[in-house]
C-alpha cells in the first residue's frame, strides 16, 4: 500500500517524503541540555556519549537513553540550536529522526551525526543523573508545553 505521495507506504517516516508527517506528532524526545526534568521519562534503545557540556546519542546501539517528551510548536529554533540543517543533513551536527515509541506517543529525536569516542559513553543513559542536575542547562528555553 502506498501513501498519498504514491511512492512510500502509508506509514512512511521518510523525512524526504512530502507526506512524512502522517501519524507523527509535534513531540520531541529530549535527553540532554533541553530536558526540563519534570516530565515522565521514557527509555529508548541507543547509547549516550559525553561530548563536553552536552550529550550526543546513537540510536539503535545496545543500551538505553532516558528521554522526556516535550511539545514543539516551531521546529526552526530547535533545529538551529541542534545544528540540524534540513537542506544539508550530511553536514548537520545532529539529524532530527522520527521516533516510534512503543506504548507512547510517536515523535522526533536528534541523533548525533559525527563519530563518538566510546570511552565517553554515559552508561546510565541519563544525562541528568550523570551531571547531577535536576534539569538540562537549557531545559526551559524551547518548551511550548508539557506533554
Amino acid at each position: 500500500m502506498t501513501g498519498r505521495c504514491g511512492k512510500h507506504r502509508a506509514d512512511c517516516l521518510d523525512l524526504g517524503c512530502p507526506t512524512h508527517g502522517t501519524g507523527m506528532h509535534n513531540i520531541l524526545y529530549v535527553y540532554g541540555t533541553l530536558r526540563p526534568g519534570k516530565n515522565p521519562t521514557v527509555e529508548i534503545e541507543g547509547q549516550m556519549f559525553d561530548l563536553g557540556w552536552f550529550p550526543g546519542v546513537k540510536l539503535g546501539w545496545p543500551g538505553k537513553i532516558v528521554c522526556e517528551p516535550i511539545e514543539v510548536t516551531d521546529w526552526g529554533p530547535i533545529d538551529r540550536y541542534e545544528g540540524y540543517m534540513p537542506s544539508d543533513p550530511a553536514n548537520s551536527l545532529y539529524i532530527r529522526r522520527p521516533l516510534l515509541v512503543p506504548y507512547g506517543i510517536n515523535g522526533w529525536i536528534y541523533e548525533f551525526n559525527r563519530e563518538v569516542n566510546p570511552i565517553k559513553r554515559v552508561l546510565s543513559g541519563d544525562w541528568l543523573e550523570y551531571t547531577g542536575k535536576d534539569k538540562g542547562s537549557h531545559g526551559e528555553v524551547f518548551h511550548a508545553s508539557r506533554v
